[in-house]
């Protein structure tokens, strides 16, 4: 009886020890298992957090990506306004070329123009006296004919002031009319066409030479006082 229980005793004791083995593996297993389990809680914090980080990556990059774009759209938009810019300056360079070019021209013009102006009035000058020559001859040949030379003797006072002549009061012949005045109303002196030096004139003639020079705008002042 005895050796029965101590035999159960022996195979208790041995279930025992096996189940105590076991229990260690066990605990062994559940160690290593708890640990891992740790270490991947430990690795999927990390991976939490990288992918949160890729996340943040990755938004940052889709920013940075939609900046990048937007610079390219304006540096195209930029190149553009420049070839734009570009394009106006030639024009620009083209129109000044040309305003240079119509100055240079104008400025030609304006000499040349000068130059025949100048031609111009240099012929109308010559017109202008030619006509006041043969104005002055024409009154001149008319009043040779129309007037006629005064005798001496059929003066006996200046026909202008009408003062007697004596010895002191002289007479004198106007050369254009050819009539007799005294000193004071002859003392202007004109250059006629029939003589080559200025000669006495009355008053009247003398007047009517300046109105003549007036009229066609060429006064020359050809009077002398004896």
């Amino acid at each position: 009886m005895q050796q029965g229980v101590f035999d159960l005793y022996l195979v208790a004791k041995e279930e025992l020890a096996v189940s105590n083995s076991k229990l260690s593996e066990l605990k062994a297993k559940i160690e290593t298992e708890k640990k891992k389990r740790d270490e991947a809680e430990v690795e999927k914090a990390l991976l939490v957090t990288k992918c949160e980080k890729l996340t943040t990556d990755n938004e940052k990059l889709r920013t940075d990506i939609e900046e990048i774009r937007g610079k390219h759209e304006n540096t195209e938009s930029f190149v553009e306004e420049i070839t734009k810019l570009r394009m106006e300056v030639s024009i620009m360079e083209n129109l000044k070329n040309e305003l240079q070019r119509l100055r240079e021209e104008n400025k030609e013009l304006k000499t040349t123009c000068s130059v025949q102006e100048s031609s111009l009035l240099e012929l109308a000058d010559q017109l202008g006296r030619s006509k006041l020559e043969m104005e002055e001859l024409r009154y001149d040949i008319d009043q040779s004919k129309e007037n006629k030379w005064m005798a001496d003797d059929e003066a006996i006072c200046c026909y202008q002031c009408e003062a007697n002549f004596s010895l002191a009061r002289r007479k004198h012949h106007c050369r254009n009319c050819g009539m007799i005045f005294c000193n004071d109303c002859s003392n202007k002196k004109r250059l006629l066409p029939s003589s080559s030096k200025p000669v006495r004139v009355c008053d009247e003639c003398d007047l009517i030479f300046i109105k003549r020079l007036h009229g066609f705008g060429h006064f020359v002042d050809r009077t002398d006082t004896m």
